[in-house]
This record gives structure tokens, sequence and C-alpha cells, in this order.
């Protein structure tokens, strides 16, 4: 399975990344499905020729001195448009950055709530004078894109967490009872129509319900860096932050993720990645949808013939 949406990945993205880039939009912070699309975006450009020169979150982003061919790509996610504003907000900030640069963005879902919002995205990006390349993960996304943005290019691919490669990280493990994987946030609908067995256990992702330790010594320890910064004109925060989210945090969270979903059997999931971890590692999977539906977008598409995973 990992293979066959690899090979996807070097058909269409591959021959669009001919110089070097630049990766923006780390995800620095604790949801392990975002984690997961980093990792697996590292291990799909390592087999490109090209280096990658910089990288960072919104929070740790510095505007760097770009030659013009300079790529610049976007990480994946289900982050485009106004849901989880300042993603899509940093794009744009980044696209007046470098006006001139080509740009591409990888897998994502889209999500429009304020039609202002939509129009003004749709003049920023028609201003931009490098190439575009938008890569979507379900056909509603990839219509709306193809449909309302005039100077782009859009291409449909996988999910990246379709290629993650479970193998480096842990050994099949057969798991007992069953789990309810529930999200609370701005993408949960009501759940109550939905048959889930009585006995599951409900949790959402263990590093969003309670920070691993280490992240949280992080947090208290961080505002104490940005006044030493901003008292002696360093930039200490941005070096520290890079460091241990790339060096440390990242693998401790996708372990964390690991580690959660291995623990059962059947795993009844809102969230897109968990799910598709949970077929990645052999479980018995019921997916439910997201409130714009995403989910379904992409089990319809990439994930139907796999047996182990069905839709609610």
């Amino acid at each position: 399975m990992e293979t066959t949406y690899k090979e996807k990945f070097k058909k269409s993205l591959f021959p669009l990344i001919t110089n070097d880039y630049i990766l923006l939009d780390l995800p620095y912070f604790t949801n392990v499905g975002d984690v997961l699309i980093w990792q697996s975006t590292l291990d799909l450009l390592k087999d490109i020729n090209h280096k990658c020169i910089y990288s960072s979150s919104i929070e740790t982003y510095q505007k760097q001195s770009l030659p013009q061919e300079c790529i610049i790509i976007f990480m994946g996610g289900g982050n485009w448009g106004d849901l989880w504003i300042r993603h899509h907000n940093f794009r744009r900030q980044v696209l007046n950055d470098y006006p001139q640069n080509p740009i591409i963005q990888l897998p994502q879902s889209v999500c429009f709530k304020n039609p202002t919002y939509l129009q003004e995205d749709i003049k920023i990006f028609s201003k931009h004078k490098g190439d575009i390349t938008i890569c979507l993960r379900d056909e509603n996304s990839y219509n709306f894109v193809s449909k309302m943005y005039d100077n782009v290019k859009t291409l449909l691919l996988p999910d990246l967490v379709l290629i993650f490669n479970t193998n480096k990280y842990t050994t099949p493990q057969k798991g007992k009872g069953i789990l309810f994987n529930k999200r609370c946030d701005s993408e949960a609908i009501t759940y109550t129509n939905y048959k889930i067995p009585p006995e599951a256990v409900v949790k959402d992702w263990p590093t969003i319900e309670n920070l691993p330790i280490t992240i949280k010594i992080y947090n208290r320890i961080i505002p104490y860096i940005k006044k030493i910064d901003y008292l002696l004109k360093t930039n200490a925060y941005c070096s520290i932050t890079d460091y241990l989210y790339k060096k440390h945090f990242k693998n401790l969270i996708i372990r964390s993720g690991i580690s959660f979903v291995n623990k059962y059997q059947t795993i009844y999931s809102t969230r897109l990645h968990v799910a598709i971890l949970a077929t990645l590692l052999g479980k018995k999977v019921y997916a439910i949808d997201n409130s714009y539906g995403k989910i379904k977008g992409v089990y319809n598409l990439w994930m139907k013939n796999i047996v182990n995973i069905k839709m609610m």
C-alpha cells in the first residue's frame, strides 16, 4: 500500500521540485496526525535530488533571502481555508514575502466558512507571479480549488500519512478492547446517531488530552526565553524551538500516538489520521466523518478497497 501511494507522488509531484526548497508550516503542536504528516513528508522528500535549505513552523518562521527559483513547499493537512485560519493567514504572509517564487502546497482538504475571506484569498493567489501548485486529497476539495482559483495548478494526491512507514517505529501488535477516538474541537459533530459499543474506551490523541512532561517543561520555560530575547535582542526562542521539535518532540509525539493506537484491537475514529494509522497497524477500523466531509472524501478516493477499514 505504501509503495503504491508513494509512486503517485513520484509521478505527479517530483517533476515539479526542480530546485532546492524550503519547507514551511511545520506542526509544532501535539496533534499526532499532523506530526505523522511531517515525518511522511520528510521520508518522501529524501527521494528527490534537491535539498531543503530552510524549514520552520509558523512560530519560528523568519523571512529568508532566497533565490527566485527556490521552491516554497507548505505542509499538508486539513487547514486550507478559514476553519484553522492562522495556517492560511501564514500562507498569505509567505506569498507576500516571496512574490516571485514557485509555491507547492502538499495535500490538503479545503473548508471556507466566510465568503469574503474566500474572495480575498482568490485575489491574493491570483496576484502571485510564481507558479502555484495545490495538491488536494479529496475530490470535493480538488473540484473546489480547480473551479475557484484561476492561476493555480491542482493535483489530486493521497493524504501523506498513507505512506507513513510504521516499521520504523513498531512491530505489529494485536491489542485488546475497543477504542472510540472522539475529537472535541471545531471539526467535531454530534455522534449520538452512531452505534458505538458501550464498552468502548473514549479518548482523543493522548498528547492532546495530556501533554508529555518534556513539552510541559518547554512550555513553562519558553516565556522566559522570549523575555531574554527581547532584552538582549537575540533569537534563542526560534533556535531552541526548532531544535527541540525536530530532534526530540517529533519522535516523542509519533511514538506516543503509535503506542496509543496499538493498545486496541478495534477502533472507531472521528479523526482521519487515527483511522489511517490504525489501518496501517492492522486494526479493525470504523471511520466517522468530520464536520465538512474530509474523512469520507479521503476514504472514498484512497481507502475504499482496504479490507480492515469501513466508513460508518
